[in-house]
């Protein structure tokens, strides 16, 4: 086994090129598969800036476990702290349980067990399965997006979360390196004054973050609040004043990562710029009243600088707004008058009390 301290190490994926600066611990085996020599590398004090272009996560306090073979390098580190640069002020990322991962050996690596440093009890596993995981860097794990201004946010998005370095032709202007966020489990809600009108998990999609701004397009399963919706749920928003991702004019195809390791291809495209919108084709309920069948959208508006829920139907027409002091107005006549049409005095306490 060899020590050393300070030391930095280049991973090249995709041609993006990674420096990773650590104390590393190294020890060389013999494969018993292959009967090739290979390089079990511990990692502690990790550090390294993770970038696409001006856009950056800076981690640092990392540890974890590298594997050298023949084929390539694969490895995994723990971070305790990132720090954003570079990204547009639409939004801010809260680091809860990051990982840098990566492997450029172009197969699966199979479960492996490495000491993190010369004592032999502090170990870590590595292990990648899956094409998609074959050539791979990416920083992963659970995190907090806040997305909109600072001090008045559109929503606080949680859940895992991978960054990856991606150059595409976003805007159909040219190749731009910007970061891919694929998003799983993820749980958001819609607040007014302080009160859940609506909440959100299970969430599944992907957030393009751009130097202008940050655009997502995220499907959700599940919804709870004092206004429940049912049926496909889809969030869609871009924080950009007036940059728009829809690549030379048919969306930007990106591969998302599956739990298994496979990929499923998604057509990211937006076309509007400074938006956040939830489209509903479903229902929507009040409390406990009937259900009504639409296809409505809702989207967060600040009309004279006051903040709004606003519902509306595909066309357009307004359903009703729901305003930062909790109050429902501009409700369509009809819409109400189904909502309430099956009312009993037990169902409108319970609506109150909710």
């Amino acid at each position: 086994r060899v020590a050393g301290s300070g030391a930095s190490i280049g991973i090249t994926v995709s041609g993006f090129t990674q420096s990773v600066t650590a104390d590393f611990a190294i020890e060389q085996f013999t494969d018993i598969v292959s009967g090739n020599r290979q390089l079990k590398i511990g990692v502690s004090n990790a550090s390294a800036t993770f970038s696409a272009g001006t856009l950056g996560l800076t981690l640092s306090g990392g540890s974890g476990a590298f594997l050298v073979t023949d084929a390539g390098i694969a490895g995994s580190a723990a971070v305790t702290t990132v720090m954003p640069t570079g990204l547009p002020s639409s939004i801010t990322v809260n680091a809860t349980n990051l990982k840098l991962e990566f492997n450029n050996t172009g197969a699966d690596v199979a479960e492996t067990e490495i000491s993190t440093s010369l004592d032999p009890g502090s170990t870590t596993t590595i292990e990648f399965v899956g094409d998609y995981y074959h050539n791979y860097l990416a920083v992963r794990g659970s995190a907090e997006i806040i997305v909109g201004p600072a001090g008045s946010p559109f929503a606080t998005l949680s859940g895992n979360v991978g960054f990856e370095k991606a150059s595409e032709n976003v805007t159909g202007s040219g190749a731009e390196d910007v970061f891919k966020v694929s998003v799983t489990d993820m749980s958001f809600g819609f607040e007014v004054s302080g009160v859940s009108v609506l909440s959100f998990t299970n969430g599944n999609g992907l957030f393009l973050i751009h130097d202008d701004g940050v655009a997502g397009d995220v499907e959700l399963d599940f919804s709870s609040g004092l206004i429940n919706l049912t049926g496909d749920l889809m969030l869609q928003f871009n924080t950009a004043a007036s940059t728009t991702y829809n690549g030379t004019g048919s969306g930007i195809n990106f591969d998302v990562p599956q739990s298994d390791g496979s990929t499923t291809t998604k057509n990211f495209a937006i076309t509007e710029s400074d938006f956040f919108r939830l489209c509903v084709q479903g229902g929507i309920q009040l409390g406990s009243f009937t259900n009504v069948g639409l296809e409505f959208e809702v989207e967060r508006i600040n009309p004279g600088g006051g903040d709004v829920l606003r519902f509306k139907t595909k066309t357009g027409d307004v359903l009703l707004d729901i305003d930062e002091n909790g109050t429902i107005t501009n409700q369509a006549g009809s819409l109400i008058q189904e909502l309430f049409n099956e009312a009993t005095p037990e169902k409108i306490i319970d609506l109150l009390r909710q």
